[in-house]
This record gives C-alpha cells, structure tokens and sequence, in this order.
C-alpha cells in the first residue's frame, strides 16, 4: 500500500509538471515552486502546507527564479506528524520558519546520487545535513528520501516523509 501512495504521488507530480506551462521566456519547465504549487493543487495533494509554509515566509519568489537549488520537500504527513500544537506556533514564529524551511534547501542542482554520496550537505540556513543509507534506503538526518529527482527548471526535488529540524542551540 506504501509503495502504491508513493507510485501515485510521484505520478500527480509528474503529471503537474507536465502541465505548468513555464511563465519566464527560455526557461525549460516549471520551478521547484510552479511545481509545489501545482502539487498542492492535485486531486490528492501533497504539498499544501509546503506551499502554505513557503508563503508565510515570503520564499515562494526565491524558487521562481533562475537559481538552482536542490530542496528535501516534506509531504502533509511530514508536516502533520510535528503535532497540531507546534505546526501552528512554527508557522506563527517567521524567523523559526524561515530557519526549518532553509534547513530543506542546499544551493546548486544535486541528484540522489550527488546527495546520498556526500558525507554532509551545508544546507541555505549554514547548518549541515547528513545523508545516509540504511536499509536500502536514502535518508536525510532521520527523514527518508521517498521520492527522488523531480527535475525543475530551476534544481532538484527530493520528497521526504519528516520535517528536517536545524540542530538545536543554532
């Protein structure tokens, strides 16, 4: 039944991807955020408090445009897991925000392989991330990789199934 969700999610991501046009002339494909976007807007969404969270910390523009990053990108779920209580006091606190939500995002455009073959990643806040495998599967810090290398025109999406927290005392 896992692998089916993720069959199905990684199919609503592709097929948003196919049907964003791209709104800056020369660019190939959607953004890492037409894609969000577009996700969040599926028929079983994914990233809608990905997309909410982008919003409410004013980054939505900073993946519009040209610069390449790679983001680990939490589902809903991941989201949903921290607890009602403290997705809402993270989402009222913008510097908190804006602190996790750079935690997902390492500059330049870097495939699983790059990824999971790094010792550790210095992500956009300065802190460091560690990928791993184990079991077979790729991990960043405690958070699993479920989807791999959703192609933007602007990096790499890796989806993941926790929210990364930076390091505490940070």
């Amino acid at each position: 039944m896992k692998k089916l969700r993720m069959l199905t999610m990684a199919m609503v991501v592709l097929m948003a991807m196919a049907v964003v046009v791209p709104s800056t002339f020369g660019r190939q494909g959607p953004t890492i955020a037409e894609i969000v976007v577009a996700s969040s807007e599926a028929e079983e969404p994914q990233f809608t408090l990905l997309r909410a969270a982008l919003e409410t910390a004013g980054l939505v523009d900073v993946f519009n445009g040209n610069r390449q990053f790679t983001v680990f990108a939490p589902t809903d779920a991941a989201f949903l897991a921290l607890g009602e209580e403290t997705l809402n006091a993270v989402l009222a606190d913008t510097e908190l925000l804006t602190n996790i939500l750079t935690y997902h995002v390492t500059t330049g455009n870097r495939g699983s392989q790059s990824v999971v073959n790094a010792r550790q990643i210095r992500m956009f806040n300065g802190d460091f991330a560690f990928p791993s495998i184990q079991g077979g599967n790729a991990f960043i810090n405690d958070s699993q990789i479920i989807i791999t290398d959703i192609q933007a025109s602007n990096g790499t999406i890796h989806v993941i199934d926790a929210v990364l927290l930076p390091p505490a005392g940070e």
